[in-house]
């Protein structure tokens, strides 16, 4: 059936109308602002003379900075009898994305930050896909489940069941790529490496 028409709404005389209608799609706009989905990484690298300080400071600075350490790996043995092996190690943190450049600004403070590299990727589209992708398998589910509810014969039973536990892993596949994702957006992947030197590169 045709749903009617309806008619657009007569503009007010004294401007109301179309003054909401300029602040609604301010706010509109600002809503499509916030929701955008941007996964915001950064890499450093860093010279250091007191390489046990920088250490310390750096997982000093992640604690502070409500993020923590998801891997590190260190070389180097510094001091074995005559010898001194320079120090060197890798970070790799995550840090809440709303202070990813306050963080990597405080870095200069743990060392001399010798190259910085910020970079985006903005997932916006796929994740609004995929989130109508899983609503659809939602209820392609119910349906299912629904229809197994009434069918009698066996064989129509085990298709049904067979179909359901496609679409759940399907769904479940789904929903991690979402926690997955909004992991990423929420806390910045950092890798950190630091160098031990004798004296710092020119700049």
């Amino acid at each position: 059936m045709t749903e009617p028409s309806v008619p657009d709404a007569a503009p007010e005389e004294n401007g109301t109308a179309a003054e909401t209608t300029g602040e609604g799609a301010g706010l509109d706009a600002s809503a499509a602002e916030t929701e955008r989905k941007i996964i915001q990484n950064a890499d450093f690298s860093l010279e250091t003379l007191n390489y046990d300080q920088t250490v310390a400071d750096i997982e000093t600075l992640v604690e502070m900075s409500g993020g923590y350490i998801e891997s590190s790996q260190t070389t180097g043995s510094g001091a074995t009898g005559d010898y001194y092996r320079a120090r060197w190690a890798s970070f790799t943190v995550r840090v809440p994305a709303e202070g990813l450049q306050d963080f990597g600004d405080a870095l200069s403070e743990c060392g001399s930050v010798t190259s910085s590299y910020y970079y985006t990727e903005e997932v916006t589209d796929y994740y609004y896909d995929t989130e109508a992708h899983l609503r659809s398998l939602e209820l392609q589910e119910e349906r299912l489940l629904e229809i197994l509810s009434k069918a009698e014969q066996l064989s129509e039973v085990i298709e049904l069941e067979n179909s359901l536990a496609n679409v759940r892993y399907q769904i479940e596949s789904l929903q991690g790529t979402l926690r997955r994702l909004d992991s990423q957006v929420a806390l910045s992947t950092v890798n950190i490496s630091v160098q031990e030197v004798y004296e710092y590169s020119p700049e």
